[in-house]
Protein backbone atom coordinates (compact mmCIF):
# COMPACT_ATOMS: atom_id res chain seq x y z
CA UNK A 1 0.00 0.00 0.00
CA UNK A 2 1.29 3.44 -0.94
CA UNK A 3 1.29 6.15 1.73
CA UNK A 4 0.19 9.53 0.36
CA UNK A 5 1.23 12.38 2.65
CA UNK A 6 -1.27 15.13 3.49
CA UNK A 7 -1.07 18.29 1.43
CA UNK A 8 -0.66 21.91 2.54
CA UNK A 9 -2.01 24.66 0.32
CA UNK A 10 0.12 27.69 -0.46
CA UNK A 11 -1.43 30.53 -2.39
CA UNK A 12 0.37 32.73 -4.87
CA UNK A 13 -1.75 35.61 -6.09
CA UNK A 14 -4.97 34.02 -7.25
CA UNK A 15 -3.35 30.76 -8.18
CA UNK A 16 -3.61 27.98 -5.61
CA UNK A 17 -0.51 25.74 -5.50
CA UNK A 18 -0.57 22.48 -3.57
CA UNK A 19 2.67 21.11 -2.03
CA UNK A 20 3.15 18.17 0.37
CA UNK A 21 3.81 19.08 3.99
CA UNK A 22 7.47 18.55 4.88
CA UNK A 23 6.61 17.48 8.43
CA UNK A 24 4.16 14.83 7.23
CA UNK A 25 6.34 13.68 4.34
CA UNK A 26 9.24 13.04 6.76
CA UNK A 27 7.77 11.24 9.79
CA UNK A 28 9.93 10.27 12.78
CA UNK A 29 11.10 6.69 13.38
CA UNK A 30 7.97 5.81 15.35
CA UNK A 31 5.74 7.00 12.42
CA UNK A 32 4.42 10.19 14.05
CA UNK A 33 4.63 13.62 12.53
CA UNK A 34 7.86 15.57 12.93
CA UNK A 35 5.93 18.72 13.84
CA UNK A 36 5.72 19.79 17.44
CA UNK A 37 2.78 21.52 19.11
CA UNK A 38 4.89 24.56 19.94
CA UNK A 39 6.73 25.01 16.66
CA UNK A 40 5.90 23.64 13.21
CA UNK A 41 2.26 22.82 13.96
CA UNK A 42 1.41 26.42 14.84
CA UNK A 43 3.25 27.63 11.74
CA UNK A 44 1.30 25.14 9.67
CA UNK A 45 -1.99 26.23 11.27
CA UNK A 46 -1.06 29.84 10.59
CA UNK A 47 -0.29 28.89 6.98
CA UNK A 48 -3.63 27.09 6.66
CA UNK A 49 -5.40 30.12 8.11
CA UNK A 50 -3.70 32.54 5.70
CA UNK A 51 -4.54 30.26 2.77
CA UNK A 52 -8.16 30.14 3.89
CA UNK A 53 -8.23 33.94 4.15
CA UNK A 54 -6.81 34.24 0.62
CA UNK A 55 -9.33 31.74 -0.72
CA UNK A 56 -12.13 33.63 1.00
CA UNK A 57 -10.97 36.90 -0.55
CA UNK A 58 -10.83 35.31 -4.00
CA UNK A 59 -14.30 33.82 -3.59
CA UNK A 60 -15.75 37.10 -2.32
CA UNK A 61 -14.17 38.99 -5.22
CA UNK A 62 -15.63 36.50 -7.69
CA UNK A 63 -19.00 36.69 -5.97
CA UNK A 64 -19.02 40.49 -6.26
CA UNK A 65 -18.10 40.20 -9.94
CA UNK A 66 -20.92 37.70 -10.47
CA UNK A 67 -23.37 39.98 -8.68
CA UNK A 68 -22.26 42.93 -10.81
CA UNK A 69 -22.63 40.86 -13.98
CA UNK A 70 -26.08 39.73 -12.86
CA UNK A 71 -27.14 43.33 -12.20
CA UNK A 72 -25.86 44.33 -15.62
CA UNK A 73 -27.73 41.41 -17.22
CA UNK A 74 -30.97 42.51 -15.51
CA UNK A 75 -30.43 46.06 -16.82
CA UNK A 76 -29.74 44.79 -20.36
CA UNK A 77 -32.87 42.64 -20.28
CA UNK A 78 -35.00 45.61 -19.19
CA UNK A 79 -33.48 47.75 -21.95
CA UNK A 80 -34.19 44.99 -24.47
CA UNK A 81 -37.82 44.83 -23.31
CA UNK A 82 -38.13 48.60 -23.74
CA UNK A 83 -36.63 48.40 -27.23
CA UNK A 84 -39.03 45.61 -28.19
CA UNK A 85 -42.00 47.70 -27.04
CA UNK A 86 -40.72 50.74 -28.92
CA UNK A 87 -40.17 48.62 -32.05
CA UNK A 88 -43.73 47.30 -31.84
CA UNK A 89 -45.06 50.86 -31.51
CA UNK A 90 -42.95 52.03 -34.44
CA UNK A 91 -44.20 49.12 -36.58
CA UNK A 92 -47.82 50.06 -35.77
CA UNK A 93 -47.17 53.71 -36.61
CA UNK A 94 -45.44 52.72 -39.85
CA UNK A 95 -48.43 50.60 -40.90
CA UNK A 96 -50.79 53.49 -40.13
CA UNK A 97 -48.57 55.84 -42.13
CA UNK A 98 -48.53 53.44 -45.10
CA UNK A 99 -52.34 53.22 -44.99
CA UNK A 100 -52.55 57.01 -44.83
CA UNK A 101 -50.20 57.30 -47.83
CA UNK A 102 -52.37 54.88 -49.81
CA UNK A 103 -55.44 56.99 -48.99
CA UNK A 104 -53.61 60.16 -50.07
CA UNK A 105 -52.51 58.50 -53.34
CA UNK A 106 -56.11 57.52 -54.10
CA UNK A 107 -57.28 61.04 -53.29
CA UNK A 108 -54.56 62.57 -55.50
CA UNK A 109 -55.54 60.25 -58.34
CA UNK A 110 -59.22 61.17 -57.88
CA UNK A 111 -58.35 64.88 -57.79
CA UNK A 112 -56.34 64.46 -60.99
CA UNK A 113 -59.34 62.84 -62.66
CA UNK A 114 -61.63 65.62 -61.39
CA UNK A 115 -59.15 68.18 -62.69
CA UNK A 116 -59.20 66.56 -66.14
CA UNK A 117 -63.00 66.49 -66.06
CA UNK A 118 -63.07 70.17 -65.00
CA UNK A 119 -60.61 71.11 -67.79
CA UNK A 120 -62.72 69.26 -70.30
CA UNK A 121 -65.86 71.06 -69.08
CA UNK A 122 -64.06 74.41 -69.28
CA UNK A 123 -62.98 73.67 -72.87
CA UNK A 124 -66.51 72.65 -73.74
CA UNK A 125 -67.88 75.81 -72.12
CA UNK A 126 -65.31 77.97 -73.92
CA UNK A 127 -66.05 76.30 -77.22
CA UNK A 128 -69.76 76.78 -76.71
CA UNK A 129 -69.28 80.43 -75.81
CA UNK A 130 -67.17 81.11 -78.90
Amino acid sequence: MVHVPPIDAVGFGQELVMIPSIEDACPTKDGTSASTPSGNASKRNSLHFSVLIRCRRILLRRRRKCEALHAHLVWVESELTAVRKATTNVEKLLKELEKGMQVVKVEVHQMGEKKEVAKAKCKDTEQESD
